[in-house]
C-alpha cells in the first residue's frame, strides 16, 4: 500500500473504474495498492454506495434463487398430484348415491370411474401437468434453449380454441 502519497488523476480515474467494474471496495483496494477507506471515500464522493449496491445485490439474487427453488417443488408436486389423478382413470373405486326418499346413502363398487367422472379425473391430470410445465418454463434461461417451438404453442392455442367450444356447447358439462 502507498502511505500517506496524493493520488493522481489517472490513478483517481483507475479506482473508479475498477470500483464500478467490481463493486468491492476491498478488491479494487487490493488491485490499486490503495487502501480500503481511500477507495471507499473516493466512491462516496463519486456516489458509488458500493456496499449497499453488492448487499442488495446479494439479497435479490438469494430470494430468486429461493423463488426458483421453490417453484421446482411446486412443479414436482404438480407432477405427483398428475400421476395420482391418471393412476384413478382405471383403479377401482367405491360410488356413494343418495337413495330412497329416507336419502340413505348407497355404496356401490365399481371397477372404473364412469366416463364423466375419467374426463374430470383427466381435465384435473392436464391442468397439474400444464401447471408444472408453466413452472419449467418460467425458470428456463435464454441460454438453455427456452425457445418455445412455434408447434407446442400452436398446439396450446388448438386447445384452448377446443376448451372454449366444449364450454360453449348447449348441455355440455364444464
Amino acid at each position: 500500500m502507498t502511505a500517506n502519497t496524493r493520488l493522481t488523476d489517472d490513478e483517481r480515474r483507475n479506482i473508479i473504474d475498477i470500483l464500478t467494474e467490481t463493486e468491492n471496495v476491498a478488491e479494487t483496494a487490493r488491485r490499486t495498492g490503495r487502501s480500503a477507506s481511500t477507495v471507499s471515500l473516493l466512491g462516496r464522493q463519486h456516489g458509488i454506495n458500493v456496499a449497499a449496491r453488492t448487499r442488495t445485490a446479494r439479497a435479490c439474487e438469494a430470494a430468486k434463487l429461493d423463488a426458483a427453488a421453490r417453484r421446482a417443488t411446486l412443479a414436482l408436486g404438480f407432477l405427483d398430484d398428475a400421476e395420482r389423478l391418471r393412476a384413478q382413470l382405471f383403479a377401482p373405486m367405491v360410488v356413494t348415491e343418495l337413495a330412497g326418499k329416507i336419502a340413505a346413502h348407497v355404496q356401490t363398487e365399481v371397477t372404473e370411474p364412469s366416463p364423466s367422472d375419467k374426463r374430470a379425473l383427466m381435465n384435473a391430470a392436464t391442468s397439474a401437468a400444464r401447471s408444472a410445465m408453466e413452472l419449467d418454463r418460467h425458470d428456463r434461461t435464454p441460454d438453455a434453449g427456452s425457445e418455445i417451438p412455434m408447434l407446442v404453442q400452436f398446439v396450446d392455442g388448438l386447445r384452448a380454441v377446443a376448451d372454449e367450444s366444449d364450454r360453449d356447447e348447449p348441455g355440455a358439462v364444464a
